[in-house]
């Protein structure tokens, strides 16, 4: 109501647009240089992000003024940047903070579990991806940070064909582990979180006497 019957964008609210915009691009291209997250291509991607979507608003703002665009859309114009900034903080920046919430480690030492030569079981082997019972919400970060294909599984049938097509490394939530009869004897190699979170990416039970070979970058965690 108050957009219809103004002619133009207040000035004060022109400065504090311009002022905040300064300080976001500022602190993206912070983030990009310095890595405050750990992880060079989700800072770089982050803060690169971050000063773009200033860019792009601030460019978008000067072409509706140009054209004389309506006043409510110009006043939406920064708006939408700032929701999209905290969507990308949400979406990327506090998990990779939050190091007990995000699936780094967790994808990480299933990717190093995984053998490399995804194709020796076969056009249909499982060789090269990573197992997943439940939590589908997972998919998206082990995708990300194991650089490795997923494949969901759903019970026990779906559980012992992909260990006999040859996949090697298994997430699953470590309270949901008995429900499955297929993971009674399965090898357990690493354990991520804690207490009813808490997650453990298990390998299919090696024959006696038969040590599972380690893979080079292997991250470990005592259990």
């Amino acid at each position: 109501v108050w957009a219809a019957h103004t002619r133009g964008v207040p000035r004060l609210f022109h400065a504090i647009c311009a002022v905040a915009g300064l300080v976001l691009a500022g602190a993206g291209a912070w983030v990009a240089a310095t890595d405050p997250l750990d992880e060079p291509a989700v800072s770089l991607a982050l803060g690169g992000a971050v000063a773009g979507l200033v860019v792009a608003g601030a460019v978008a703002q000067a072409i509706a003024s140009r054209v004389h665009a309506p006043l409510g859309l110009r006043l939406a114009t920064p708006i939408a940047a700032v929701f999209a900034i905290e969507a990308l903080l949400f979406a990327v920046g506090f998990p990779a903070i939050d190091d007990e919430k995000s699936p780094r480690r967790l994808a990480e030492a299933a990717a190093s579990i995984v053998r490399q030569d995804a194709d020796a079981a076969g056009p249909t082997g499982e060789a090269g991806r990573i197992g997943l019972v439940g939590d589908r919400p997972l998919v998206g970060g082990l995708v990300y940070y194991a650089g490795r294909p997923v494949r969901e599984l759903r019970d026990n049938d779906e559980i012992e064909r992909f260990f006999d097509a040859g996949g090697r490394a298994l997430v699953v939530q470590a309270r949901k582990r008995e429900r499955f009869s297929a993971l009674d004897d399965a090898d357990e190699r690493f354990r991520a979180r804690s207490g009813r979170r808490a997650l453990v990416v298990l390998t299919p039970p090696s024959p006696a006497g038969e040590a599972f070979p380690a893979s080079p970058g292997a991250v470990s965690e005592p259990k």
